[in-house]
C-alpha cells in the first residue's frame, strides 16, 4: 500500500488529507495531522471519497433525458447548444431574473466553474446567484458584506491571542478548543451534541457503566447488550450516553485509525 498527501476537493474548505492507495484503488482517506491549520480534520464527505470515486453509478459524461424518462449520452457541444436555446427562450419571455445560478459544494472539484458561472450571470444581467452560504448561513455573507473580510488569513483557534466568548466557558482540549455556552431554559435534543473518538468503544463503555453511566439504546439500531452499535463490516463502533443535563454524547472507534 502507498500513502500520498492530497487536498480534498469535495468542497471549498480544501482539507489536507492522506490517501491510501493499493495500485489504482483508493482504500482510505483520512485527515493529515501534519497540517497545522486543519490538524487532521475531515468531514464525512471527504472520508467517503473511496466509495464515491469507485461507485459503479458514477457519471463519467453528460446525459440527456428523453421524453420517455430514459437517458442517453450527449456531447458537451450539443449540450451547450440545447441549453442556450432553452435559456434564450426563458430570458425573452420572463427576463434575466428568471435565471438563477447555484454555486454548490461539488463546484470545488472544478475550480473554473465558479468563475464561468459568475461571468455568465453577469453577462445575462441576472443577480439571482445562490450558494449553501446564502441558504444555510446568510448571516456570514451579510456580515462580510457589511464589515469586510478578515485579511490576516485563516487561523486555528489555539493560535488566537484573545478569545471573546460571552456567557460561556472555553476548555483547551489540546488539539482544539471546546466552547460551552450557558443557555437559559435549554431543552436537550435527541441528537448528539458532542463526541469522542476512542481506541476501543467497548472498553470505554464498560468503564462508564462501572461508574453508573447508562448507555442510550435506540429502537431498530441493532445495538448489542452493552449498547454498542457496529457497522456491517465491523470496523466502526458507536455508543451514546446522556450527560447530567440530558444532552446526548457519543463515543466512536474505527479500526485501522488512531483515536484523536
Amino acid at each position: 500500500m502507498e500513502r500520498r498527501p492530497f487536498v480534498c476537493r469535495n468542497c471549498g474548505a480544501s482539507c489536507p488529507v492522506i490517501v491510501t492507495l493499493e495500485g489504482e484503488q483508493v482504500i482510505r482517506v483520512e485527515g493529515d495531522y501534519a497540517a497545522p491549520l486543519y490538524r487532521g480534520y475531515t468531514c464525512p464527505k471527504g472520508r467517503a471519497i473511496p466509495q464515491e470515486h469507485h461507485n459503479p453509478r458514477r457519471l463519467l459524461h453528460s446525459l440527456k433525458r428523453l421524453p420517455d424518462g430514459t437517458h442517453v449520452p450527449i456531447s458537451s457541444e450539443a449540450l451547450v447548444e440545447e441549453i442556450a436555446v432553452r435559456l434564450r427562450r426563458i430570458i425573452d419571455a420572463r427576463g434575466p431574473a428568471a435565471v438563477a445560478g447555484f454555486i454548490g459544494t461539488p463546484i470545488a472539484a472544478q475550480p473554473a466553474s465558479r468563475v464561468m458561472l459568475l461571468s455568465f450571470m453577469a453577462a445575462i444581467g441576472s443577480r439571482m446567484i445562490f450558494s449553501p452560504m446564502t441558504i444555510d448561513q446568510p448571516g456570514l455573507v451579510i456580515a462580510e458584506a457589511l464589515h469586510g473580510m478578515w485579511q490576516g488569513g485563516r487561523m486555528h483557534p489555539v493560535q488566537w491571542d484573545t478569545l471573546l466568548w460571552p456567557h460561556g466557558d472555553t476548555i483547551d482540549m489540546g488539539r482544539s478548543l471546546l466552547h460551552l455556552t450557558r443557555m437559559a431554559d435549554h431543552q436537550p435534543g435527541p441528537h448528539p451534541v458532542f463526541g469522542w473518538e476512542v481506541p476501543d468503544v467497548v472498553d470505554v463503555v464498560e468503564a462508564l457503566k462501572a461508574k453508573g453511566v447508562a448507555m442510550i439504546v435506540y429502537d431498530g439500531m441493532g445495538q448489542d447488550a452493552l449498547g454498542v452499535w457496529s457497522s456491517p463490516d465491523g470496523e466502526t463502533k458507536l455508543a451514546w450516553f446522556p450527560d447530567p443535563d440530558g444532552n446526548v454524547l457519543s463515543i466512536s472507534s474505527h479500526a485501522g485509525r488512531a483515536a484523536h
